[in-house]
């Protein structure tokens, strides 16, 4: 066999293996991470908690309770759509409209995709 080309199968072969391991470690690594608590109670491993301070709480929440900043945010999401919302009223028939008429075509990306 010539030289050149066992070289060349060699280190074919040392490529393929790298990538395997490589992609079998990267699979590893994300199933560790996602399964840390299980492992850590099959291991017996206490995770230190840390106590939330004055000094540790950098940024304090204004809600005591999940269901007052569910009922926070959906206050601001109602205000935010009264606010966006556009009402189309043909005062002084500004708009050429005949007197029947009620629909209105509108154009533009937010008509083809609109963002709720």
């Amino acid at each position: 066999m010539n030289k050149r080309i066992y070289s060349h199968r060699l280190w074919r072969g040392v490529a393929a293996a790298i990538c395997v391991f490589f992609s079998v470690a990267t699979f590893m690594a994300a199933l560790a991470y996602e399964r840390q608590g299980d492992i850590n109670k099959v291991l017996k491993v206490k995770v230190p908690s840390q106590t939330v301070t004055a000094d540790t709480n950098y940024y304090p929440a204004s809600f005591s309770t999940r269901e007052s900043l569910n009922e926070a945010v959906s206050a601001y999401n109602i205000q935010a759509q009264t606010e966006g919302s556009v009402l189309v009223k043909n005062a002084d028939n500004a708009l050429p409209l005949k007197a029947g008429e009620r629909g209105v075509t509108l154009f533009g990306n937010a008509a083809a995709n609109p963002v709720f």
